[in-house]
């Protein structure tokens, strides 16, 4: 009986190749050590990202990607392919042909025309690498000529000049610590050169490969002599109007983690934040169809996470995570860094990729508890030390990563066949610390703890099974416990939506969560019977709220139970969801899991009769997909 199935992954981070005498090869970065599963105490067979003490990100070029499927271009090519039609994008991004997917083709013989062909191929390939490249080169002149020519003037800022009004005009924090990235203006720009930074007497101390080596009492490095370059700039603003929105549909600018200047600061440092932000923000660009560049944008948006992973790698050799337990400067950017990455993957449409960073940055938030974080650390802070590395409040943006790591922790139970690993309860339920997963997911916490508690019941299930020790009535008893809380949630919002003409966007949200959670539920205590009573009634009330929800609330924040909610869906309901998802990945245009999500519920659809598939109560293997549904 097993809704989260246990899993086997691998971290295959996809980076791009940029050696023109080999451009049609990929570099597969394949974490080199081994991970612990959670049930059972059995080792995962796949490498993955994470060993404590300390954590790394170790990846090495040891493999090459295959497809089993795709146009035969890329089967040729040994390539993943995204099944695009009529072109699939790794062909109409290095300008080849698409042989599309029909019938094999005569050519592909195994034999010399085969061979021919592959090397036709791989001279066109070759050709747009040196037409792409030469593209970079013209763009990072003419960027090079703005900034040392006429306007070099208003794009090198003194960091001594930035008085606190100066600093809100650029919209960087007044902070003299402040590390702002120097001499970037592309993926492949270096960073070693040395610059001149300010300590808090505004004495200048040289600053090599971009970081301090004076010490800093909040373990700030100092600043470079300028902000940002025009393109580096361009995609900056970019992700703070649109990616950052398209990660966090439900985000409350005026609660508690409104001020996003942290983020800004994190990014600004150079670091492998930035370059995973700037990967995201070309990504989005490419999409959304911007004509800024007159070459495939894929490939500069895979330079910049390709170093944003080499970076993530040495910074988590360089750092360890004992530093990362006593630092949560450090912790915040390691955190952001990974789940930027993540949404890099769920936005490319990856399936599982994104694991692996998640298992890294969970295994560290695991490691914490509130009053460790708060109490302990604080405490070794001098009173007014706001700056204090140890003094949490000093840092906002690590409440909004606790937030977010503890989101995707309990989200990922259904997809990667796992338990949570933060104690989230600890966090969630503390007066103290007053987090609202609302302010930032859309969520209320309530709902959140109840889903994180039916993954921990499905956990003990499978144990037990294992075992051969499972009782059926304690499984059933303690499902209902969740049950009967989350009944007493759905009665209370329906109240409120009832009583109140302006409804706040978290009620929608939590309410559609929540009967998300019941029919888990049930399905943990009867199986995955939609024909069942209980699990008809919930998916009855689940399609009215549907029907009835807000234009001006993304679907974006609810991927996760609209994949609950469509796979146990019975042929009454399937027309209606049917077309809420096409309309939801066309609005998409293919950015991040609604086509995937489509997918997973037509596929349900068309196995749900199968009576053996049925009594698994599986629906990740249902789907067969490993997505990541936020």
């Amino acid at each position: 009986m097993s809704i989260f199935t246990s899993s086997r992954f691998s971290e295959r981070e996809t980076l791009t190749q940029t050696d023109p005498n080999v451009p049609e090869r990929k570099v597969v970065a394949d974490a080199g050590v081994r991970g612990r599963s959670n049930r059972g105490g059995s080792l995962h067979n796949g490498p993955v990202l994470l060993s404590l003490p300390p954590i790394l990100y170790c990846f090495s070029a040891a493999a090459t990607m295959t497809s089993p499927s795709g146009c035969w271009t890329c089967r040729l090519r040994h390539r993943k392919c995204d099944l695009r039609a009529p072109v699939c994008r790794e062909c109409r991004d290095r300008c080849i042909p698409c042989h599309g997917y029909g019938p094999k083709p005569s050519w592909m013989d195994g034999a010399t025309a085969e061979r021919q062909e592959l090397t036709r191929i791989k001279k066109a390939v070759k050709e747009n690498f040196r037409k792409v490249r030469r593209a970079q080169n013209r763009d990072r002149q003419v960027a090079s000529r703005r900034l040392h020519g006429t306007t070099s003037a208003s794009l090198l800022v003194p960091v001594q000049s930035l008085s606190a009004p100066a600093a809100a005009v650029t919209g960087l924090p007044s902070h003299p610590h402040l590390r702002l990235p120097a001499d970037i203006d592309s993926p492949q720009t270096s960073h070693t050169t040395g610059t001149a930074g300010v300590d808090p007497g505004n004495d200048y101390t040289q600053v090599l490969n971009g970081r301090s080596t004076a010490a800093s009492p909040c373990s700030y490095p100092l600043a470079p002599s300028h902000v940002f370059h025009p393109r580096a700039a361009s995609l900056v603003m970019h992700y703070f109007d649109k990616v950052f929105y398209w990660q966090y549909p439900c985000f409350q600018s005026r609660s508690r983690l409104g001020n996003r200047g942290w983020l800004l600061s994190s990014i600004s440092s150079g670091g492998p934040l930035y370059h995973a932000a700037l990967a995201l923000s070309v990504l989005h660009r490419d999409e959304v169809g911007d004509p800024w560049r007159d070459y495939p944008r894929d490939q500069e948006a895979f330079e910049y996470h390709t170093k944003a992973l080499r970076e993530l790698c040495e910074f988590s050799r360089r750092t360890g995570t004992e530093t990362l337990l006593r630092d949560k400067f450090q912790l915040v950017e390691f955190a952001a860094s990974s789940f930027m990455l993540i949404s890099f993957q769920v936005f490319y449409g990856a399936e599982d990729d994104w694991l692996p960073h998640l298992e890294a940055a969970t295994a560290v938030f695991s490691m914490h508890s509130p009053e460790a974080v708060f109490t302990s650390h604080t405490s070794t802070a001098k009173v007014g030390d706001s700056c204090h590395p140890n003094n949490v409040q000093a840092h906002p943006g690590f409440e909004f990563v606790i937030i977010h790591a503890i989101w995707f922790d309990i989200l990922a139970c259904v997809s990667a066949g796992r338990v949570p690993r933060i104690e989230y309860r600890q966090w969630l339920e503390k007066p103290t610390l007053n987090l609202e997963m609302a302010d930032l997911m859309g969520c209320y916490n309530w709902v959140m703890i109840s889903i994180g508690d039916l993954a921990h019941i499905q956990g003990w299930g499978n144990d037990m099974k294992n075992k051969g020790t499972l009782s059926v009535p304690q499984l059933v008893t303690r499902t209902q416990e969740i049950e009967a809380r989350l009944l007493d949630g759905v009665n209370e919002l329906e109240s409120t939506m009832k009583e109140n003409t302006q409804i706040p966007p978290a009620t929608w949200v939590s309410l559609i969560f929540a009967l998300a959670a019941l029919v888990l539920s049930n399905i943990l205590a009867s199986g995955p019977v939609s024909s069942l009573p209980e699990i008809r009634e919930v998916i009855g009330k689940a399609v009215d709220v549907l029907r009835s929800w807000p234009q001006t609330i993304s679907l974006r924040g609810v991927v996760w139970p609209l994949c609950i909610i469509g796979c146990m869906a019975e042929s009454e309901h399937q027309p209606f969801l049917e077309t809420l998802l096409v309309n939801f990945a066309e609005e998409c245009r293919g950015l991040g899991n609604p086509s995937t999500l489509l997918k997973v519920v037509k596929d349900y659809w068309a196995t749900q009769e199968c009576q053996d598939r049925r009594n698994r109560m599986d629906l990740e293997f249902m789907a067969g997909v490993r997505a990541l549904f936020i």
